[in-house]
């Protein structure tokens, strides 16, 4: 953000703005702001949004080792969705995580 913010000529809190959508910010400076963001290639980074928010939008499961009934079939179904590109989600489908202390969960295979 903050090589954002130097190529527009702006401070970081302007390109937070306008990453945000803020209704305060001139129209000139949200194009200046924009234009460096493609220039840059610039992506939002999640971990930081999430350390600045205290929200990860993540979902967590606990079932059944089976996909062949119940709950189980519709998160496989909706997995399979989101791998075949039907849910757009920043960083992808992450393997379940255990509750003490973010670690993956041993399953089959690992």
């Amino acid at each position: 953000m903050a090589d954002v913010a130097r190529l527009a000529g702006v401070s970081h809190q302007t390109v937070s703005r306008v990453l945000n959508d803020h209704p305060n910010v001139r129209p000139q400076t949200r194009e200046d702001v924009l234009a460096a963001i493609r220039e840059l290639g610039y992506r939002p980074n999640a971990a930081a949004r999430t350390l600045v928010t205290g929200r990860t939008h993540a979902l967590g499961v606990i079932s059944f080792d089976t996909t062949l009934y119940g709950p189980a079939s519709m998160l496989y179904g909706g997995r399979a969705s989101r791998l075949l590109g039907g849910h757009r989600q920043p960083g992808g489908v992450r393997p379940p995580l255990d509750a003490g202390g973010g670690r993956p969960v041993p399953g089959p295979g690992r």
